[in-house]
């Protein structure tokens, strides 16, 4: 197989915690456009099935260079997620891309964001800190969280008792912290899209995702019903939340590239 891209690891710091990450750079490619990749809540720069790397490597293909990382508190990255929150996660995206600036010759005119479940909502507020974002594509993405807000709420007030409150609030053996689930309870999602106006929008969803339903992408639509840039949804009518379904998973990337493609102007 013909080489396409050249890969390598990198490492920052935020906050005086290191956050690990891989790079992909399409090969014979001057000044190529990026996209950043924001894994999901207690996820990794992997992602299940590879989908992070098989994405990746897709954009590479298409003359796109894809970053890769870490959140603190999650993967190979320094910290503990019951440190973490939304914010945190919010500056990790924004140090990730200013390490990328200072050491890439990669064109950040032309700058897409993508984002999977939480990832999903973190990159649309970081990319509203960011003008020089063009395009943004999210899978399975939470929009806002009030269907917990009860459970939060019954956790904070010590209605449930301890053991139990630490069992909800578990993620992939790690306990996130009351501040982090009050943040994601009140992202201003609607303030970032609105600066995000202009910016064309990817949403892929799966119709039996059972843990962040459908509606989410509604919700996002919605949102973005006077937008001046595009929206486009793409549903998955057998995808559950990681989009376990072989055929859909691969079509989602082959999607996801060439909306970066057609938007990024490759």
């Amino acid at each position: 197989m013909e080489p396409f891209e050249n890969r390598e690891s990198f490492e920052t710091i935020n906050k005086g915690q290191k956050i690990f990450g891989i790079i992909h750079q399409p090969l014979k490619v001057h000044n190529p456009p990026v996209v950043l990749i924001c894994h999901g809540l207690g996820g990794h720069k992997t992602g299940r099935y590879r989908v992070y790397v098989e994405l990746a490597e897709a954009l590479a293909r298409s003359k796109m260079a894809a970053i890769r990382f870490d959140f603190r508190g999650t993967g190979d990255s320094e910290g503990q997620l019951c440190d973490i929150t939304i914010d945190d996660q919010v500056s990790d995206v924004l140090a990730v891309l200013n390490f990328a600036k200072r050491h890439y010759s990669f064109d950040f005119n032309r700058l897409g964001f993508f984002g999977r479940s939480l990832g999903a909502a973190i990159s649309v507020l970081a990319a509203a800190q960011v003008p020089e974002v063009k395009s943004l594509a999210l899978w399975a993405a939470l929009y806002e969280g009030k269907e917990w807000q009860n459970q939060f709420e019954s956790v904070k007030n010590g209605e449930i008792g301890e053991k139990d409150a630490i069992e909800l609030r578990r993620i992939n053996g790690q306990v996130a912290s009351l501040e982090f689930y009050s943040q994601m309870l009140n992202m201003p999602i609607n303030l970032a899209l609105h600066r995000l106006d202009q910016v064309p929008l990817l949403l892929i969803h799966g119709e039996k995702d059972n843990i962040i339903s459908i509606n989410h992408a509604l919700g996002y639509k919605e949102a973005r019903k006077q937008a001046i840039g595009e929206t486009l949804l793409i549903k998955l009518p057998q995808g559950d939340h990681d989009f376990t379904f072989t055929d859909e998973r691969q079509a989602a990337i082959i999607e996801t590239s060439q909306w970066f493609k057609k938007t990024l102007e490759v």
